[in-house]
This record gives structure tokens, sequence and C-alpha cells, in this order.
């Protein structure tokens, strides 16, 4: 489950889905699953997290987990399935993304991935500000990997 602002897909032009269905495609290869059809994206918050747990467990193949790119997204995919009678974990697996504060009070305890905002952030602004003086000099860009460590916390989620 991941993240953006099209509503689900619903408002894409037909080259921007197939891009779209590519790039599913490519993410399932990288991790093993067979297709992509789970692999669904929708808004940031938890009411959209909700619409797509929706979604994947009305689907022919119920997961034995959800894993989702934000917690926001996780706390709403929790929230359809308690109301929907499935039981975290021994149902089903989530886990977000983020450790919001939120993911520490929720029942079940949110499994969620430790990510370092701030030095993500100083990270990009060094590398943005060593390709603006780059540019100026040489009139070139560069494209430059950056790989950050990040930490999972594992709670009742999982």
């Amino acid at each position: 489950m991941s993240s953006n602002n099209n509503n689900g897909n619903r408002n894409l032009v037909p080259e921007a889905k197939q891009g779209l269905n590519r790039l599913k495609n490519e993410v399932a290869s990288e991790v093993g699953l067979q297709n992509y059809e789970n692999i669904k994206i929708g808004d940031f918050n938890e009411k959209s997290g909700y619409r797509l747990a929706k979604e994947i467990m009305e689907g022919e193949d119920n997961p034995t987990a959800i894993v989702a790119v934000t917690d926001n997204l996780a706390l709403g995919a929790i929230e359809y399935l308690i109301d929907n009678g499935y039981k975290i974990p021994e149902d089903i697996a989530v886990v977000g993304m983020g450790d919001s504060k939120i993911s520490r009070v929720i029942t079940p305890k949110l499994t969620t991935v430790h990510y370092h905002y701030k030095t993500a952030g100083r990270k990009s602004a060094e590398i943005i500000l060593d390709e603006l003086d780059r540019s100026i000099e040489k009139d070139k860009s560069m494209i430059k990997k950056v790989k950050l460590n990040c930490l999972l916390v594992e709670r009742n989620s999982v």
C-alpha cells in the first residue's frame, strides 16, 4: 500500500496507468510477489488506508500482512480490519512506516519502521546545494544515490 494524491488511480490518463502498472510489476518482481494486484496507491491518510484495505481484503487473495508506506495508511487499514472482524496479528499482520506517536498508543500497537526524517531532510538539502553549485560551475548534473538507515520497531501488530 503506498501513497500519492491521485485518488486511487481513477483520474489517470491511459499512459500514466500503463506506467504505474509497469512500476507495480517491477516492485512485485523485486520483492518476490507473483502479481501486483495487491499493491495499492492512495492518499496519505487513514481514510485512504481504510478504503485500500477493503479493496485488498475483498480481492481473491487474502494476504497474511499489509505493509503500508505511512503509519496513517496502516491505521486506516487496522480500522477496516477491526471493523470487519479480523484479529490483528492473529488473522493478518499490519506494518507502517514513520514511527508516529499514535503508533505507540493504539491497540494493537503498530509495528513500524522508524525513519530518520530530519537526517533525510538534511542530506537532501546538502545534495540540492551541491547540485546547484555543480550546475553553476560546470553546467552538468549528477545522479546521486544515498542510503539511509532505518529501524524496525516491533510492536503488537505482527
